[in-house]
C-alpha cells in the first residue's frame, strides 16, 4: 500500500496515564491520523457511542470498566463489534494476551511503547479493516 493510498483514521486512545495518552497522540497525529482520547472505561465507552472511531487502542489497567471489559463489550455490540481494538499493557503475564485475544482484541501491544511498533501496528491494522 503506497503512501497515496493512506487514509487518515479516527483513532481513541484509552489510557488513565495522561502522558501515554498524549505521546500516543502525538505519534497518530503525525501520521495524519484523527485522535480521540479517553482516561477510564466508561469514558470509552461514551465516546465510542459519540463518535465511532475506526479503532480503539485500548489499555488494559484503566479505571472500571477495565480494557479487557470495554473491549468484550464493543464487540458484543452489533454497533460497534466491526472496530478493531489494540489492547496495550505493561504486564508481563502471558495470560493477558490470551485474555485478550478471547475478549476479541485484533493485535497486542507490550509497554513500553514504541512509536513505531505502535504506528505499524496500527497500519496493519487499518489495511485489514473494512473503512468507509
Amino acid at each position: 500500500m503506497g503512501p497515496s493510498a493512506f487514509k487518515p483514521a479516527t483513532i481513541l486512545v484509552v489510557d488513565d496515564q495522561t502522558a501515554n495518552v498524549n505521546l500516543i497522540r502525538r505519534w497518530l497525529e503525525a501520521d495524519g491520523h484523527d485522535v480521540m482520547t479517553a482516561t477510564s472505561g466508561e469514558a470509552a465507552l461514551a465516546a465510542v457511542g459519540e463518535r465511532c472511531p475506526d479503532v480503539v487502542l485500548l489499555d488494559i489497567m484503566i479505571p472500571a470498566p477495565s480494557g479487557f471489559e470495554v473491549c468484550q463489550r464493543l464487540k458484543r455490540d452489533p454497533a460497534t463489534q466491526h472496530i478493531p481494538v489494540v489492547l496495550m499493557t505493561g504486564l508481563q503475564d502471558p495470560s493477558n494476551w490470551k485474555r485478550g485475544l478471547e475478549v476479541g482484541a485484533a493485535r497486542l501491544l507490550q509497554k513500553p511503547l514504541e512509536s513505531a511498533d505502535v504506528r505499524a501496528k496500527i497500519r496493519q491494522v487499518l489495511e485489514q479493516s473494512p473503512r468507509g
